[in-house]
């Protein structure tokens, strides 16, 4: 089960009850082991186990041999009790009513769940503490959701898509899949990497907030950044026609058409080749803000467009590996991994792991992170020149283009000189990479082997490009 299910369940019985269900299903547990991984005693486990095995009796499954009792269940079992406990849950029915325009009465959730008003009050500031890692909250009697409308949106996306196979909610009355498909037919430029549910779910969110007259006001930088090719046209044409049709909306709202053509034509994953394109866009809208303060802190990145893009990259990669669509993560040789540096790897590993259990996916996850942030770093404004000053004589120009410029950033110039003809006074944008050790070492100066190894001679290139991108790249300067 994903965690986003797990956290709202609020009520720590039942939270653990969750828990030991996902811990059983992948593998047979005795009762010591479960206390242990759950944190607590072992008469707690066996109240448990108990009270499960008594409601859900033919789900739950006694092992019993010479030495030890465990417990196991199978995956349909789970299923079963956790839509269960669901239905047990205050925050799965409140968040309900809310997202389907149905008015919640404080007290009637207190009377409906058999809780007084004071023990629903520290439920609901306990579920706001989750709920504000989507920079939203509830609050009010009756009860209504308040926040950033770009983050609600993007909280229910994520409710309807994890809890789908629940069916927790009523189904729309209007036929978005229709909608959707015959648009798609018209937008060639659709990718078959997305995936059609969430489009639909995100569509969908957005039609259920307007019709509550939630809608969305984009500032002039975000219209102007919103490209509207030769389908935007078809698609207002379109929408005006559904919403007149079936939603009763006779003016669609000029603003919300721009985000919906984006949010549906651009819900990918996000390792595509237009990365730039999309950090121009200011991509915020569909980010998790869990998943932004994990690249801020662990990759120590400042630039807040790029962190928008990374942390929208995990969000989609983390809903589709939770369906096991496993083909949309490339598998990719550890080779072209290592070619990354080793510091900004083991951070990227370190989020990937955060986020997934999956290991065998965790090497292309964090490789692709390294790769966003590597493409996509501001580079800096002043021209750095390399003098690639060797004593070996090889043909430079033919070298340069064919091998080591796909590597560098453009404004990172690479010079030939042999040593026998090098003179250049060094600056903080000069750096010098050579074989010939009569030539002064210094901060800006990096040694390599005589005669030269063309391929040591592109690994210090590309480490030094990187390190002229996001920095901190440690360099062996001092090769004899």
């Amino acid at each position: 089960m994903n965690d986003f299910i797990q956290n709202l369940f609020i009520t720590k019985n039942t939270k653990r009850k969750i828990k030991l269900l996902s811990a059983i299903k992948e593998e047979k547990m005795d009762i010591l082991s479960l206390a242990k991984m759950l944190e607590v005693s072992r008469d707690t486990i066996q109240k448990d186990i108990d009270y499960l095995k008594t409601y859900y009796h033919d789900l739950i499954f006694e092992h019993k041999d010479n030495h030890s009792i465990t417990y196991s269940c199978r995956f349909e079992g789970q299923f079963q009790i956790v839509s269960q406990l669901m239905n047990e849950e205050p925050s799965f029915y409140i968040l309900k009513q809310i997202y389907e325009h149905n008015v919640v009465s404080f007290d009637e959730v207190a009377e409906r769940f058999f809780i007084s008003v004071s023990t629903l009050e520290r439920y609901m500031r306990d579920l706001n503490r989750f709920l504000s890692r989507y920079e939203m909250k509830l609050k009010g009697k009756p009860i209504i959701c308040w926040g950033n409308e770009l983050a609600i949106r993007c909280f229910f996306t994520n409710m309807l898509y994890f809890t789908r196979q629940f069916q927790l909610f009523s189904p729309p009355k209007v036929s978005f899949n229709t909608f959707l498909q015959n648009f798609k037919f018209e937008l060639r430029a659709f990718s078959t990497a997305y995936d059609p549910i969430k489009v639909v779910m995100r569509f969908q969110v957005c039609i259920s907030r307007i019709l509550q007259g939630a809608t969305i006001t984009l500032s002039k930088k975000q219209r102007d950044t919103i490209v509207q090719d030769h389908h935007f046209e078809a698609f207002q044409t379109y929408l005006n026609e559904f919403a007149k049709e079936n939603l009763g909306i006779d003016d669609f709202p000029d603003d919300e058409t721009r985000f919906l053509f984006v949010a549906i034509k651009e819900s990918h994953i996000y390792y595509s080749l237009f990365l730039q394109v999309q950090i121009s866009r200011n991509k915020h809208y569909l980010c998790d803000n869990h998943h932004r303060i994990l690249c801020q802190e662990i990759l120590n990145i400042r630039d807040p467009e790029l962190i928008n893009v990374l942390s929208c990259y995990l969000d989609d990669l983390y809903i589709l590996k939770d369906f096991g669509q496993n083909t949309l993560i490339e598998e990719l040789p550890s080779k072209q991994v290592e070619e990354y540096d080793k510091v900004l790897l083991e951070k990227c590993h370190l989020i990937s792991h955060m986020f997934t259990s999956d290991q065998e996916a965790v090497p292309a996850i964090a490789y692709k992170l390294a790769q966003i942030v590597v493409t996509n770093q501001k580079q800096a404004e002043e021209e750095t020149y390399i003098f690639v000053v060797l004593q070996d004589d090889i043909n430079e120009q033919l070298y340069l283009e064919k091998t080591l410029q796909p590597f560098l950033p453009k404004n990172m110039i690479v010079q030939f000189q042999h040593a026998s003809r090098f003179f250049s006074d060094q600056t903080k944008n000069t750096y010098v990479i050579t074989n010939d050790y009569t030539i002064q070492s210094s901060a800006h100066t990096y040694f390599i082997e005589y005669p030269c190894v063309l391929k040591e001679l592109q690994d210090t290139l590309i480490k030094l490009a990187r390190s002229h991108i996001y920095g901190n790249v440690p360099l062996n300067r001092d090769k004899v």
